[in-house]
């Protein structure tokens, strides 16, 4: 059953990888702005989630500045977040995750 962990995992990193690409698209229309040649650059072609996730937090500080809308995560669940965070920086450290 152990070699069923690897394709579930390898699922949800994808999933996650295109979660954080659809999320920072969404939000440079919300910013009502274009996206910068690093960040259309990790959209077409990166698959590095530090890298995507620093893309979209700048993002999100920007819509949440351009609209006023309060962040969810200032409403979140504290467990969730925490167990999603930790995950993320598990897969972001582990040489499983990394696709070269």
């Amino acid at each position: 059953m152990d070699f069923l962990v690897y394709p579930i995992c390898h699922a949800y990193r994808h999933f996650v990888e295109l979660t954080l690409k659809r999320l920072i698209s969404v939000g440079s229309f919300l910013a009502e702005r274009e996206l910068n040649s690093n960040e259309s650059s990790l959209l077409n072609g990166s698959h590095n989630l530090q890298e995507l996730w620093k893309a979209l937090k700048t993002i999100a500080g920007e819509v949440e500045t351009e609209t006023g809308i309060d962040p969810p995560r200032k409403r979140m669940s504290q467990g969730l977040k925490t167990t999603s965070i930790n995950f993320i920086q598990l897969m972001l450290g582990h040489s499983l995750f990394v696709i070269r």
